[in-house]
């Protein structure tokens, strides 16, 4: 990479509309918009991962339709050894709301390996194979470089977080709490775990804006209003299996 190229990352909230689709001419303007950057994001990225080692990627735009913002998704690996990547995803959900546009970013180990393909050619092919990795969802504010070093820690087996995990600008990284508690005195751990995350992600996202001079202007860091709320909720009502 030349040493004056700009460092890729994904423009700040509400730049792409407050949801992404292809309604209308201008939903579709900021829909192929974001589609570019975060194209842009994940081969920049790739160019990063190579100075260390993962120097094969494999970067694909699908544009989907209109009702959704469509994906960037990508897979990392070393040459030596294509039967470990890692999966990468650049896309829009209506669940995740850190950002209020919904663009969100995540990442997974993935195991390949080599079988044969159909017919009698005799020629082999490597395939998705057996459990992938827990998911690790990373801040939309990430640019290339810093992505890049997620994804080493996330492909290095020695450093690779061995549980769903969120990894942001503003607090690094924290595992999620287990998806069901099973005792009362369980949840209020479990809910400050989770308000945690999403004030990280808030953090990230208000904090990610762009100034006149490409410096970064902050912003009061906010919590998602669903854990406000849940947090006021009784305990039994988020018990294992009620």
């Amino acid at each position: 990479m030349k040493n004056n190229a700009l460092i890729k990352r994904l423009k700040p909230d509400g730049s792409y509309g407050s949801h992404i689709d292809g309604y209308g001419d201008d939903h579709m303007a900021q829909k192929l918009q974001f589609l570019r950057d975060a194209l842009a994001l994940l081969k920049q990225t790739g160019q990063f991962l190579a100075a260390n080692g993962l120097s094969q990627c494999d970067v694909h735009k699908n544009e989907s339709g209109m009702a959704s913002s469509g994906e960037v998704y990508g897979e990392y690996w070393k040459p030596e050894d294509p039967s470990r990547r890692v999966h990468v995803c650049v896309e829009s959900s209506c669940v995740d709301r850190a950002r209020e546009d919904g663009v969100i970013l995540y990442a997974r180990t993935q195991p390949y390996k080599l079988e044969a393909t159909r017919g009698k050619t005799g020629k082999q092919e490597w395939r998705r194979a057996g459990q992938s990795g827990p998911n690790q969802w990373l801040s939309a504010a990430f640019n290339a470089q810093e992505l890049a070093d997620r994804i080493l820690m996330i492909y290095d087996p020695a450093t690779s977080p061995a549980m769903v995990s969120a990894h942001t600008l503003s607090t690094g990284t924290q595992a999620f709490p287990p998806l069901y508690i099973t005792d009362e005195s369980q949840a209020p751990a479990w809910f400050e775990a989770h308000r945690n995350i999403n004030a990280a992600l808030w953090t990230d996202a208000r904090n990610h804006a762009d100034g006149p001079d490409g410096s970064k202007e902050t912003e009061p860091a906010q919590q998602l209003s669903m854990f406000e709320q849940l947090s006021a909720a009784p305990a039994d009502e988020v018990l294992a299996g009620q």
